[in-house]
């Protein structure tokens, strides 16, 4: 598995070397539709972030503090909204999780489970949203 410092591009995000798990970007409809089928044998969480949003960035820091000691088991997935849009909308309509950024959306088996935005995102939110759904 690929890791590094933290890194954001169009292409791609990962973290630093001692984290278990990759944030992959979503970007086509079809990436959220293999995310969907995926998370009926593993937890999905969709993280929804806007790149030029502060609220994101500091909800982006806790997500990577929660990397830190995160479940292998538990796929992690981008979409930054902005370049995203179509694939945000349709994940908001799919889920029934009214659009915010940023967002994190925790998925079992093709429904949302959970679900927390802006100052909700911290790394002991991530934790204990996690463990309750694994």
């Amino acid at each position: 598995m690929l890791r590094c410092s933290v890194i954001i591009t169009k292409d791609w995000v990962c973290y630093d070397l001692t984290v278990p798990a990759i944030l992959t970007p979503l970007r086509s409809i079809a990436d959220l539709d293999k995310a969907l089928a995926e998370s009926a044998e593993n937890l999905l969480l969709l993280f929804k972030h806007s790149d030029d949003c502060g609220t994101s960035l500091m909800a982006l820091d806790e997500l990577q503090r929660h990397l830190e000691d995160a479940s292998d088991v538990i796929r992690y997935r981008l979409i930054t909204v902005q370049t995203e849009r179509e694939v945000s909308n349709e994940a908001a309509a799919r889920l029934g999780v009214p659009h915010r950024s940023p967002q994190v959306i925790l998925v079992r088996g093709g429904e949302a489970v959970w679900s927390a935005s802006h100052l909700q995102i911290s790394a002991e939110t991530l934790q204990e949203a996690t463990a309750d759904h694994s």
